[in-house]
């Protein structure tokens, strides 16, 4: 009866570790990426030059790539594509101003402060005035 017992308490803590090891290996797989929900989300972007507007999912963005804070326009192959933002003046999207790398942010107020839109022709950010 004894080696019995044994046998049970073998099985049973094998089969707790077989679940362990499923179960940090499903949770390290789903950590170790985005998911596919996030992926597949859409994600408007705008060329810094035609001001075309393209939605694609993030998924399609990355796989484009990107350089210097914008992605691959997948119709010219230029590192077009920015995020949209809204012109204070005529509520136009268009691609925010170019602030240099290492700029402070100061520099980069003053700089939005100036920026007018690519539509419209006024500030386009009306609450960043310069001093």
């Amino acid at each position: 009866m004894e080696g019995g017992k044994q046998i049970i308490a073998v099985l049973v803590l094998l089969v707790v570790i077989v679940v362990a090891v499923v179960l940090l290996t499903k949770n390290r797989a789903s950590s170790s990426g985005p998911s596919s929900e996030i992926l597949s989300k859409p994600i408007e972007m705008i060329d810094k030059e035609s001001l075309e507007l393209m939605t694609l999912s993030a998924g399609e963005w990355k796989d484009l790539g990107s350089k210097n804070r914008a992605y691959k326009n997948p119709e010219t192959g230029k590192y077009n594509m920015v995020g949209p933002r809204i012109c204070a003046s005529c509520g136009a999207k268009i691609p925010g101003p170019d602030v240099p790398e290492g700029a402070s942010q100061e520099e980069g107020m003053k700089i939005a402060a100036e920026y007018m839109c690519p539509k419209c022709g006024q500030r386009a950010f009306l609450d960043e005035q310069p001093e």
